[in-house]
Parts: C-alpha cells; sequence; structure tokens
C-alpha cells in the first residue's frame, strides 16, 4: 500500500496547537509567546534548538552567560503549568530584587504575550505567585528562610545558580 501524501500547505494551525500539547519547542513558535516583546524564533538561537525539544524530567544545563537560557526556563515552567493543570512549581533566583525585577520585567510580558496563558492567568496576581489556571507559580529568591518554606511544589527551577550557596540549591 503506498502512503498518503500531504504537503505542509494540509497542515493547519489547529493541527499544530494539538501537537504542541507533547512538544515544548512546537508550542513556543505556535503560542505567539514574544520573549522580550520579540517575535519567538530559532532563527538567532539555533544552537537552544536541542535544548527545547528535551522534554526530560531533569535537565542541567551548564553555559555560559547571555545564551537565552532564563528565556528557555521562563517558557519551560509556563508550558509545564499549561499542560499539568493543578500543579505547583518553584521558580527561584538568588536575590529578592532579581526575583521582583525579573517577575515584573520579563515573566509579566511573557505571560501577556502567549493567548491560551492570559486566557487563564489572574491579572490580580502578585510579582511572587503566579496563577496559570488551576496551577501556581511560586516565584521566589533563594535568600533567606522565609523563600524556602514549606510549599510542595512539583516543578523546580533554578536560574542564575553561579550567585546561589550550593547549600540552598
Amino acid at each position: 500500500a503506498s502512503k498518503p501524501k500531504f504537503s505542509p500547505e494540509d497542515i493547519t494551525v489547529e493541527d499544530l496547537n494539538y501537537l504542541s500539547k507533547d512538544s515544548f519547542a512546537l508550542w513556543c513558535l505556535t503560542s505567539g509567546v514574544k520573549p522580550d516583546h520579540n517575535d519567538f524564533d530559532f532563527d538567532s538561537h539555533r544552537y537552544l534548538l536541542p535544548i527545547y525539544m528535551d522534554m526530560g524530567e531533569e535537565i542541567v544545563v551548564r553555559k555560559a552567560a547571555q545564551t537565552g537560557l532564563s528565556v528557555w526556563s521562563m517558557l519551560r515552567v509556563l508550558y509545564w503549568l499549561e499542560t499539568h493543570q493543578g500543579r505547583k512549581a518553584g521558580y527561584y533566583v538568588p536575590t529578592q530584587d532579581l526575583a521582583q525585577g525579573m517577575s515584573k520585567d520579563r515573566l509579566e510580558p511573557l505571560m501577556a504575550s502567549c493567548a491560551s496563558i492570559a486566557a487563564i492567568a489572574d491579572p490580580n496576581d502578585k510579582l511572587n505567585l503566579k496563577k496559570v489556571g488551576a496551577s501556581s507559580l511560586y516565584f521566589n529568591h533563594i535568600g533567606g528562610s522565609a523563600s524556602k518554606d514549606s510549599v510542595p511544589l512539583d516543578y523546580l527551577c533554578f536560574d542564575e545558580v553561579r550567585l546561589m550557596d550550593t547549600k540552598d540549591v
């Protein structure tokens, strides 16, 4: 039997959105997210494509500065929360100032740029607690005891680890 023939024109946006539920890279390309107010593409960050395609449960990256992995990690946690409703995630950075700045300047615009997340986000969120439907994102700093209070988390992300005390991580 011969295989059915189809062309890229036969694939609809709805088809891609359906497939993106199992592909983080495809979700990034089809969701409308605008990292730092720019259209998302892999053209200028082709080296990141294998990391975006990795659907593993534990990912550790050792990298140089300014490679685009903070955007990757914020997008990855948003994707995970959207596709795992009712779960809780923790995103940790070294200082309270960095947590507040990243939340306001980078995370909030990312959430607003993605129609599916914006539709289920709570517009009255705090800087350190974001709702994605029934899911929650705790965006905190690692320093001090208050940021490490007992909150059951299903997903953890540490960003700018070089500035953290390893015992805290």
